[in-house]
């Protein structure tokens, strides 16, 4: 038996672990002991998270033209979805040259 590191309740730890368990199996126990984990990795590897965005931003083409049409849902640039509807109907009865 030891106590657990988070709430202090006394634990007997899982043979398979043994003396490397610090924390009960308590679901706010492991929350908390996998919060520390997590913040003392990144205490230890500053610029990793920093790293792997600039190359996921270098690795992904440059779609700011595709996401401004996205945006206005649009195809080309100055026509709106209207607009366009109504090219193609224009179009689809041959009256597009009037």
């Amino acid at each position: 038996m030891k106590p657990c590191r988070i709430c202090r309740r006394w634990f007997q730890p899982d043979p398979r672990v043994g003396g490397r368990q610090h924390a009960c199996s308590q679901p706010d126990c492991q929350t908390a002991r996998r919060q520390k984990t997590q913040a003392s990795w990144r205490d230890r590897n500053p610029g990793y998270g920093i790293a792997w965005r600039l190359d996921q931003r270098a690795a992904r083409p440059n779609r700011r033209n595709r996401s401004v049409y996205r945006l206005h849902g649009t195809n080309f640039p100055g026509m709106s979805r209207k607009t366009s509807s109504a090219c193609n109907g224009l179009i689809s009865l041959g009256l597009w040259e009037h």
